[in-house]
């Protein structure tokens, strides 16, 4: 089997598991580009948009090439880990996030310490200081369970009524001001 023929039967498994796949890659870094067949240029440009195909380190992907059993393991292997992280559980939860963070993620999200509001969000992205409040508030009161809600009579905000922001402020887990206008800026 060629290593172009590998590619297209990578790529097909890919597709077969409906993992989302990237916009397919510039193949002009490699010397050796003008060889991939034309019916093998959507799933090489694919895997190597996906990083499973990564070249031989000298420029070349060698489409005409053999691929060997430990090549065509390893990519396969490189494929397969990919179909699987696309259909994590907790993807089905959140948008994205990053393999470093996924156990601490997973643990976050089995004891309920993970807002609503970060439903289908990808957790790559900035937090705001309301989302950080809702969690600092939910993980006070799991250590708290005698919590009773803080009653500072009207918000000290314009921007916000919110129960978990008023009382992650009063609790003094956010500080700062409003600003003058008494907005927080959650």
């Amino acid at each position: 089997m060629t290593r172009q023929e590998f590619f297209c039967l990578t790529y097909r498994f890919l597709q077969s598991t409906g993992c989302t796949l990237k916009d397919p890659a510039d193949l002009s870094s490699f010397v050796d580009s003008g060889d991939v067949a034309a019916w093998a240029q959507e799933a090489t440009r694919a895997l190597v948009a996906l990083e499973i195909v990564k070249g031989n380190g000298d420029a070349t992907l060698t489409p005409l090439g053999e691929a060997t059993c430990e090549v065509a393991l390893v990519l396969f292997y490189r494929g397969y880990t990919y179909a699987n992280a696309q259909r994590h559980p907790l993807l089905e939860k959140y948008a994205g996030f990053s393999q470093w963070a996924e156990p601490s993620i997973q643990r976050m999200d089995e004891l309920e310490l993970i807002p609503a509001t970060l439903l289908g969000t990808d957790l790559r992205k900035s937090i705001t200081r309301g989302d950080m409040c809702k969690i600092a508030m939910m993980a006070y009161k799991k250590a708290n369970p005698e919590f009773q809600p803080i009653d500072v009579g009207e918000s000290p905000f314009t921007d916000t009524d919110d129960p978990d922001y008023i009382a992650a402020w009063a609790l003094s887990i956010v500080s700062g001001f409003p600003e003058s206008d008494g907005t927080y800026t959650f």
